[in-house]
């Protein structure tokens, strides 16, 4: 539409997701690998560099709230290195006297490791207003980790029927929305197993595959 392309000449083909997020593991060796980083459960997770576009002051926003609550017992994990957003982000934090229950993990060298904090976080939030593909979606869907996701950019694309959409401009409704979830078992039971199935559609091999088909055409 902006560059003035003929439609008939464009072809989407989606990215894949490692083989390792789609495995099933037991809870005594994830907790393993994730107290390693120091991290315990129950928490949260969002997996993303701290740049403004990627909208985790909601994120934190809608946990201030929460944390406001004394049954609310999560924590919130932050994975990524540290953005544009990062010392705004910090500010917040310190200003609301949550420091002890919000970590960012910075860089994870081992990406294994991100499928084992997926997998032990009871949701996994993508609050992003923009996006290329979506990665982390994938990774949080193929761990059938519960998702909320965001309505903006192509994340509503990637995300399918795998995830709650919602409008994640709107810190109270991202709180309402975490409530709702970690207060039904059930509903996270469901998102996880829509999740796993949505995931299926993302695979490196039919990328490549495609690609091949593409220019052999």
């Amino acid at each position: 539409k902006v560059l003035g392309m003929n439609k008939n000449k464009i072809e989407v083909i989606y990215g894949g997701v490692s083989e390792e997020f789609r495995q099933k593991v037991s809870y005594k060796k994830a907790m393993s690998r994730v107290s390693k980083l120091g991290i315990k459960p129950p928490y949260i997770i969002a997996n993303s560099t701290s740049h403004p576009h990627k909208n985790l002051k909601s994120l934190i926003l809608a946990f201030i709230k929460l944390s406001k609550n004394p049954r609310f017992k999560h924590n919130l994990v932050l994975n990524g290195i540290q953005g544009k957003a990062y010392q705004e982000m910090e500010k917040l934090i310190k200003d609301n006297n949550i420091e002890k229950r919000v970590q960012f993990t910075g860089w994870i060298d081992n990406h294994s490791d991100i499928f084992f904090l997926d997998s032990l976080a009871d949701i996994f939030v993508i609050p992003s207003l923009y996006e290329g593909f979506g990665l982390p979606i994938v990774e949080a869907m193929a761990s059938g980790t519960p998702l909320i996701a965001s309505k903006y950019s192509c994340v509503p694309e990637i995300t399918g029927n795998g995830g709650m959409i919602i409008d994640v401009k709107k810190p109270d409704l991202i709180a309402k929305s975490i409530e709702e979830l970690l207060g039904s078992k059930s509903k996270r039971e469901k998102l996880s197993k829509l999740g796993r199935e949505r995931a299926k559609i993302f695979s490196w091999k039919d990328l490549g595959q495609k690609i091949y088909n593409l220019y052999n055409a």
